[in-house]
């Protein structure tokens, strides 16, 4: 019978009650259909109920957001949080009918739907919850029958998940008996696949597990587990998937009985278990690899790194991550640059300035220069990092290969290492990122106070550690800054800050010569005097902008001509200023100089 084409709602109610093999996935519109022919009938009644029936077989279940507070969810949920059908639907009225149905009903298909719906919404009914449970243990033979994995494996997992919830004792070892002849079935058939989900359940269940059980649970699984390491052919009459081999079955497997060893005690050697899935994610990673999918190997490395580093096999770890920073240096000739747009509101701008636009133009440039503005807080990159690192694991342990202005090459693999190459990075994209910010800024000035060459030269004289070179030099700068010529600034400007550091450090007492020659601007940064008054995040916006072959660099890369042409701009000046300006912040006491 064509059921698309009836018109008569007794005749599809009586069709969806007496069949078992057909509506796998469309009782919810049939009876939504049902509904509507009895409306069409002036049967509000017989309406009413198909309705009912219908928001019960539209639940869903197996979602990762929880909308309703038990198993069944929504079958929608609007961006407003409203949803179809909504909680408040499944009232007193509606769930008594169902459960009344649950009970009247032969079919088990429809009782166990009903019953678990009002267990579902109602709770604290073991009556209720019995009949469902009987009735899925009736369904999981119709479902194997007619080959639907799908409906096969989610019975015999909410039956023992109900079993536990009400915790009855005949009824756990029911379903621990059902279980285990349920699994010896799929042994004996070899069609391992949903042995998966009932060793998962019974995991996750109050049934407990003598060692003869213990036992038998490991054997299976084992034979499952081999089973999928060699070659089988498809078999479209089994449950399935039966061919192989099937690295990802076989994982799963595995898993399962790392979850029966954790949490039922079973004995298993775990670290020889994980051991095997590490391999298995390592062969998955190479053949993504030879296949050119270097995101794929990425993914499948990386668990595989993981799972040797957690079981103590640190040659294994090495080895995978040299894997790693191949994959990902291919991967990375793979991407292609693209350029991102972003507004951000005036008052915004206002709002990050408030406290830096000073009376005059000598207040602000004051202010710029002891603010913390524009200086990476390095506790709360730190803290960036860890939760960068938490979200995307691949930052936490892909090797990155370092080149100095030398050109010496160096892999960084530790994890360690690698965390702190992390930190350098995020604190190079906030850098960056100030810089849109320290540009307005200067505009602000520009516009509003009147900053120009002679105004930034005054501050630097009146500071009293600029020599009369200093001087000329960083006038001649700012003057190139000024008219637009960025190239000019940059290579006048940026060795006056190693200059004018030693000015200051000379004049504070501290030796700026070994008995070999001048100290190095990286040496004189770390001075522990000027870290003491400065403060260690400026100490790092000095180093990983200035000095740091992993950092922005700037003096290194002007000085070895490394610094790319795109990169000699207004931004780059600014924060060269910007990093002259903070200099100023430090004044030497007398007690100091003597």
């Amino acid at each position: 019978m064509d059921i698309s084409k009836c018109t008569d709602p007794d005749i599809l109610k009586k069709q969806l009650e007496n069949t078992l093999d057909n509506f796998r996935f469309n009782r919810y519109e049939l009876l939504l259909k049902i509904s509507e022919l009895y409306k069409k009938k002036d049967k509000t009644e017989e309406a009413n109920y198909a309705q009912y029936e219908s928001a019960a077989f539209s639940l869903i279940v197996d979602m990762p957001n929880i909308t309703f507070p038990g198993h069944f969810q929504p079958l929608i949920v609007y961006s407003d949080g409203s949803t179809i059908p909504s909680v408040d639907y499944f009232s007193k009225t509606v769930l008594d009918y169902l459960e009344s149905r649950a009970i009247s009903t032969k079919n088990p298909i429809l009782s166990a739907r009903f019953s678990d719906v009002v267990w579902d919404f109602r709770k604290g009914d073991v009556k209720i919850a019995k009949i469902a449970i009987d009735r899925y243990i009736e369904c999981i033979g119709i479902y194997k029958k007619n080959l639907w994995a799908q409906e096969y494996a989610s019975s015999i997992s909410r039956a023992i998940q109900l079993a536990s919830m009400i915790n009855d004792s005949e009824y756990l070892l029911k379903l621990k008996v059902f279980s285990f002849k349920q699994l010896s079935a799929l042994e004996k058939e070899e069609d391992y696949r949903y042995c998966i989900e009932i060793g998962e359940a019974l995991a996750n269940s109050k049934i407990q597990l003598d060692k003869n059980e213990e036992k038998d649970i490991i054997t299976i699984f084992q034979k499952g587990i081999q089973y999928y390491t060699n070659n089988h052919e498809k078999n479209s009459k089994k449950l399935g998937p039966v061919d192989g081999p099937n690295d990802h079955l076989s994982n799963m497997l595995n898993n399962t009985l790392l979850s029966l060893h954790f949490k039922k005690k079973i004995k298993i050697n775990v670290n020889d278990i994980k051991k095997k899935i590490a391999e298995s994610y390592e062969k998955r990673g190479d053949e993504f690899f030879n296949a050119k999918n270097f995101i794929g190997s990425l993914m499948h490395y990386t668990k595989s790194e993981k799972i040797y580093v957690e079981i103590g096999l640190p040659e294994k770890s090495k080895e995978v991550r040299i894997k790693i920073l191949n994959a990902g240096l291919k991967n990375y000739k793979n991407l292609n640059e693209i350029s991102v747009e972003t507004n951000i509101e005036k008052e915004k701008f206002d709002l990050y300035f408030k406290h830096l636009i000073g009376k005059n133009i000598k207040e602000s440039l004051k202010l710029l220069s002891t603010a913390p503005h524009f200086i990476p807080i390095t506790k709360d990159i730190e803290k960036l990092t860890d939760k960068l690192q938490d979200k995307f694991p691949l930052q936490a342990i892909i090797p990155k290969v370092l080149v100095d202005e030398k050109g010496s090459v160096q892999i960084v693999s530790e994890d360690e290492d690698i965390k702190n190459e992390s930190v350098v990075c995020n604190m190079i994209l906030d850098i960056k990122i100030g810089n849109i910010f320290l540009h307005q800024m200067f505009e602000e000035l520009k516009k509003s106070q009147g900053l120009n060459p002679s105004v930034l030269t005054q501050h630097f004289h009146e500071w009293g550690y600029c020599t009369e070179d200093n001087i000329k030099i960083l006038n001649l700068g700012f003057e190139h800054y000024f008219k637009g010529d960025f190239v000019s600034a940059i290579h006048l400007l940026i060795f006056q800050f190693e200059d004018l550091l030693r000015n200051l450090l000379r004049a504070a007492g501290v030796s700026i010569i070994t008995p070999e020659k001048f100290s190095l601007l990286d040496t004189l940064i770390k001075n522990e005097k000027l870290e003491s008054v400065g403060g260690k995040d400026l100490i790092e916006y000095y180093e990983v902008s200035l000095t740091r072959h992993n950092g922005l660099n700037l003096r290194n890369n002007i000085a070895h001509g490394l610094l790319p042409v795109k990169e000699m701009n207004d931004f780059t000046v600014e924060r060269i200023i910007h990093l002259l300006l903070t200099l100023t912040r430090f004044k030497i006491s007398n007690q100091e100089q003597k």
